[in-house]
């Protein structure tokens, strides 16, 4: 979930930013890396996690994340 935030807040940054910003062709995607999980072995990618979040779910995301309450 937390990763999913920070992608929102980052695609929201990057529209305001770069001119003729493209999700598809300007957002590689996320990597974490869990430090516990990590080896010094080569070719090791243990603890090293990828995904790139469908488009459409980051724009869902964000709308419901920042949607504005009506009720107040």
């Amino acid at each position: 979930m937390q990763y999913l935030i920070y992608t929102v807040a980052l695609d929201r940054y990057l529209k305001e930013r770069l001119t003729g910003y493209l999700y598809d062709k300007n957002f590689g995607g996320v990597f974490y890396f869990f430090l516990r999980g990590l080896s010094s072995k080569t070719g090791s990618v243990n603890g090293v996690y990828y995904h790139r979040p469908d488009e459409k779910m980051i724009r869902r995301l964000g709308n419901t994340l920042l949607a504005e309450n009506s009720d107040q």
